[in-house]
């Protein structure tokens, strides 16, 4: 999904607090008053410019939201109702919600102002905040912590703060602001507060005021993303100017392989952790190692495989090594996936078929996949993505989920047919035998 231009959104959930009672503060009269709003307040706005573009930042208690007039792409907003937090996202002339947003115990976040996951400044170094001078206009922020969480709020990464040369606050004009420097810029970015306690967010009290809620994806889809976030199953390889299937990839957990249909051996990579111990005294295995393999699955003649001597990936995680599906942005992100076909190729579905309707997302599938280093995007302009899901009811094994991503060259439309199958089946004998030698 697109995001803020310059200041990127933190990838995760965001989170929330039950209301302390602090009393209501009616305006900024000083510098104090701003730091203090924003330590006790839950509900105001931050205004900033951007070549030219005016962007919103609303803060209310059941809401944050990212927004502009005229950067539509912007538009970003999270919402906490009695069950936990959701995102909505504006796509295709509309307003999408997702799905509840899940801790790492895979539990909804319930909050959005205990600043676990999405950075504010409710309750953030209030040590510091009271020992502000009541008598001064403007502040340089010395406070890592403050200064992180600020930005944070703002839209940066934590990653960003190397990028910034100095945050100044000011109160002028009756104005209370902030002044980011960064690097490479030759003016600073200027955050200004208003509508303290006078917030609202319009999007969000129209759509839920429409009877919006979070969304709950279809069955297909959300059995798609399990079986794929099971990383056991096996791709087809397509040669698009051909338009015919030409190998096989295999994907485990424990290793990767691939083959085309006319080799006579195949490659891959597999995870290995092994100690050199009496049993084995000359092994010392930490890693991912290469190998190739003699005779192929296609023509059932594999007979052994030759590992490379030295680790091509330090960590043992085959599944961080090649990237696997299993972090496709897309499966977090459902909102974006509608039930439809790509009108302009008339590929024949085998099971349900759905469009992805952003960009970020498609271009995301390209570089997960490794198809741009073949199709980069800046010459291959990228038209499109379709989901074909067949669900089986003989088990998962016969389930078959295949990407269509579609691209333009030279006038002409192409396809990358891209199936997925044999889920939880894709084990080759072999290949099992060897990960549970090198293996302690």
């Amino acid at each position: 999904m697109k995001r803020l231009p310059l200041l990127l959104l933190a990838t995760s959930t965001l989170l929330s607090l039950a209301s302390c009672g602090e009393a209501k503060m009616g305006a900024i009269n000083s510098l104090k008053d701003g730091f203090l709003a924003l330590n006790t307040q839950r509900n105001y706005t931050f205004n900033y410019s951007l070549n030219n573009i005016d962007y919103k930042i609303l803060f209310t208690d059941k809401s944050i939201g990212f927004t502009s007039d005229i950067d539509k792409t912007s538009i970003y907003h999270y919402i906490q109702d009695k069950k936990g937090i959701y995102p909505l996202n504006y796509c295709d002339e509309e307003f999408a919600p997702g799905e509840y947003l899940k801790d790492n115990e895979n539990n909804n976040y319930q909050s959005l102002w205990d600043n676990t996951f999405y950075k504010t400044m409710y309750h953030v170094e209030t040590d510091f905040v009271k020992s502000i001078r009541e008598d001064i206009s403007e502040l340089v922020i010395t406070n890592k912590q403050y200064k992180m969480n600020l930005i944070q709020s703002f839209g940066f990464t934590d990653s960003q703060y190397i990028n910034i040369n100095s945050i100044t606050a000011k109160y002028q004009n009756n104005s209370f602001f902030f002044e980011i420097a960064m690097q490479k810029m030759s003016k600073p970015l200027i955050f200004t507060m208003q509508n303290l306690n006078k917030t609202k967010d319009e999007a969000v009290d129209q759509f839920l005021s429409s009877g919006g809620k979070h969304l709950t994806p279809d069955s297909e889809l959300t059995n798609m993303r399990d079986l794929l976030r099971g990383n056991n199953f096996r791709r087809l390889i397509h040669d698009v100017n051909k338009n015919e299937f030409v190998g096989t990839e295999v994907f485990t957990e424990d290793y990767f392989y691939s083959e085309l249909d006319t080799s006579s051996g195949g490659s891959g990579a597999m995870e290995c952790v092994q100690a050199a111990n009496e049993t084995h005294p000359d092994f010392d295995l930490q890693g991912c190692y290469n190998f190739n393999a003699n005779g192929t699955l296609h023509k059932q003649n594999m007979q052994s495989v030759t590992f490379f001597p030295t680790a091509m990936y330090e960590t043992p995680n085959i599944v961080e090594m090649y990237h696997y599906p299993t972090y496709l942005k897309l499966l977090d992100n459902l909102q974006y996936v509608k039930e439809g076909t790509f009108e302009d190729y008339e590929y024949q579905c085998e099971g349900k078929s759905y469009v992805v309707k952003n960009d970020a997302l498609i271009l995301d599938f390209l570089k997960n996949n490794s198809f741009d280093q073949a199709y980069d995007p800046s010459t291959y302009a990228p038209a499109g993505l379709q989901i074909d899901i067949f669900t089986s009811y003989r088990g998962e094994e016969y389930n078959k989920i295949t990407f269509i991503y579609y691209f333009r060259y030279g006038g002409r439309l192409y396809p990358v047919v891209v199936p997925f199958y044999a889920f939880g089946k894709a084990n080759v004998p072999l290949l099992d035998a060897y990960h549970k030698l090198l293996n302690d």
